[in-house]
């Protein structure tokens, strides 16, 4: 529990220093938000991105020891928290380093093999119907200072294609419609739209509804 509050109270801070505090209030609370389930074949994905040039990047798969160890490190706080948390639920996370600070990620389920599978909450409110052998994708960051560089597009692709070469046949995902960059992005790479849901939220109560 006090984990999740120091992720929470840091998620606070680093976002308002940011993108200001309205913000931090427009993530606790909105109404009749648009989110955007998506979906992707993988075996279509085309093989190699064009980075931007004059940055060194990698892509690493984040690893609970490295993060530890301090082999590599977070620009913000509360992403830390919640890399490490992720971890300890099991999940997987792919991240972009410049030098040793990790400057974008992305979180994502284990590969699910069979419909019986546990499945990511998100799933459920977004109506998802998913394939075997997929993979739920989630909450992707990149530091501010990486942004409007075409870095976000490369990034997710690079991703899709480590999915790709681990064996995940499909990949799932959502982004909010009112999310210009993030709308752009998902249809540069040609994701599939699965209709449209209505979320709102009060603090921790959420309502959804499927409206497409």
């Amino acid at each position: 529990m006090f984990e999740y509050l120091a992720m929470r109270l840091f998620h606070v801070i680093d976002n308002a220093r940011v993108s200001g505090i309205r913000s931090v209030v427009r993530e606790i609370v909105y109404a009749g938000r648009i989110a955007v389930p998506v979906e992707m074949d993988l075996k279509s994905l085309k093989s190699s991105w064009a980075w931007p040039k004059g940055e060194e990047l990698t892509c690493i798969e984040i690893e609970r020891n490295a993060l530890d160890h301090h082999d590599y490190d977070y620009p913000y706080r509360n992403r830390k928290l919640k890399a490490q948390r992720n971890l300890g639920k099991g999940l997987l996370g792919y991240g972009l380093l410049r030098g040793r600070e990790v400057v974008a990620d992305l979180w994502y389920t284990p590969p699910v093999i069979s419909d019986g599978s546990p499945e990511h909450p998100d799933v459920q409110w977004l109506g998802i119907l998913p394939r075997p052998n997929h993979s739920y994708a989630f909450d992707m960051f990149l530091a501010p200072a990486m942004r409007g560089k075409n870095i976000a597009t490369c990034f997710q692709g690079s991703f899709l294609l480590h999915l790709r070469d681990h064996g995940v046949d499909w990949a799932y995902g959502y982004y909010w419609a009112d999310n210009i960059a993030a709308l752009w992005m998902h249809r540069m790479l040609k994701w599939k739209e699965l209709g449209r849901v209505r979320a709102s939220r009060f603090f921790g109560l959420k309502t959804y509804r499927r409206i497409a």
